[in-house]
């Protein structure tokens, strides 16, 4: 059995004291006990998997923070917490991050990977399996095979 990996790892240099508060809450967050009580998770916050989604260390000395993924990351959720850091405390910031999928074994087809950015006008993604996938397409039409 092989096992697929999705990997990243970035930062978030010079945060201020108030950056800092932030992302030390959301790494510390805790959903209510009685999640069933008109509960509505933080946009950032995955249930499914009871937390970020990915890892993140806020480094106090450094001033930084690390996101990073060492076999599963939520893209999504990470979009939603860098959506919400940019809105509240950095309109003109710009974030990147390209990350890997990867495979155990050798497996055709199981390798990729993609990048991201985020700034205040939203995000967008491109996805190396996606883009193949178009590329071809175009290929194939050109020649008159669709």
């Amino acid at each position: 059995m092989a096992n697929n990996y999705m990997q990243f790892s970035e930062e978030i240099d010079s945060l201020t004291d108030e950056e800092i508060k932030f992302f030390q809450e959301v790494c510390s967050y805790e959903p209510p006990l009685d999640l069933y009580a008109g509960w509505e998770p933080p946009a950032w916050y995955d249930v499914d998997s009871g937390g970020l989604g990915f890892s993140a260390e806020v480094d106090e000395g450094t001033r930084e923070l690390w996101v990073y993924a060492e076999e599963f990351g939520n893209l999504d959720m990470l979009v939603a917490l860098i959506l919400e850091f940019i809105q509240k405390f950095r309109p003109e910031y710009i974030f990147t991050l390209s990350y890997a999928e990867t495979c155990s074994k050798m497996r055709v087809g199981e390798f990729g990977g993609g990048a991201l950015i985020i700034s205040r006008e939203g995000s967008k993604f491109i996805n190396t399996c996606e883009w193949l996938s178009h590329r071809e397409a175009e290929i194939q039409e050109a020649r008159g095979k669709v």
